[in-house]
């Protein structure tokens, strides 16, 4: 709830006291791998509240001891899946901050890490739709680092396999307006290496102002109907 209201102070200050309770709790019992992605999931937030503040340092290490501990359980049960989801989610924290930092070279390794992972899990149940927009958050990840790093053929293969995974999962629950919206930011992603981008923003537009009408564009994302309309004015 702090987080939520833009507090990272006292966001910071309560996960930083749960994590305390949750090592004082491990410390007694080592081997409960409950109590390990507990701690896990605790330095996460840590990291998430020192984001935040943007304080990029704290925030790393904070994700790289999350990582640590989730690379632990993963290990110790490869066959766990919310365990290798959890690593996943971790080598993408890590990245991130990296990326952030720009480290590119290193966080494209990160991605490329969990993209091993999420891929396998999206193999193993193709109907998991959560494995799936894990598949395709990882991908247009990948996308954006390699675009920046002028890998132009590799960006576009990442974003089409992202922009291909988003619209199955609209098109199989048109009602779900986190998977329409999903879609048009994939969009956004592709038009910086789409043949014809004014299309796709084209699209990606009419897509947000429909989600308007009706409704489901949520009050925090009507920017993005002012966004799209500046980047395709800017569009040749």
């Amino acid at each position: 709830m702090k987080r939520e209201r833009d507090d990272a102070a006292g966001a910071l200050a309560a996960y930083r006291d749960s994590l305390e309770i949750v090592e004082r709790l491990a410390s007694r019992d080592p081997d409960n791998t409950e109590l390990q992605r507990d701690l896990s999931v605790g330095n996460t937030k840590v990291g998430n509240a020192l984001k935040d503040q943007e304080n990029w340092p704290a925030a790393l290490s904070a994700y790289r001891q999350a990582l640590a501990q989730a690379q632990a359980l993963a290990d110790g049960d490869p066959d766990n899946t919310e365990w290798q989801r959890d690593l996943s989610v971790s080598l993408e924290k890590v990245a991130g901050v990296l990326a952030i930092q720009g480290d590119r070279k290193g966080a494209l390794k990160l991605y490329l890490d969990s993209f091993t992972i999420v891929d396998r899990l999206a193999r193993l149940d193709p109907a998991n739709s959560d494995w799936q927009r894990d598949l395709s958050i990882t991908l247009s990840e990948i996308g954006m680092l390699k675009a920046k790093q002028r890998d132009i053929k590799g960006a576009r293969k990442a974003f089409e396999d992202s922009l291909d995974i988003r619209q199955q999962l609209a098109q199989s629950d048109p009602e779900n307006a986190t998977w329409q919206r999903d879609l048009v930011v994939a969009m956004i992603d592709y038009s910086q290496v789409a043949r014809n981008p004014k299309a796709v923003l084209s699209e990606a537009l009419e897509r947000t102002l429909e989600l308007d009408r009706s409704g489901r564009l949520a009050p925090r994302y009507k920017f993005m109907i002012k966004f799209l309309q500046d980047r395709l004015a800017r569009t040749k």
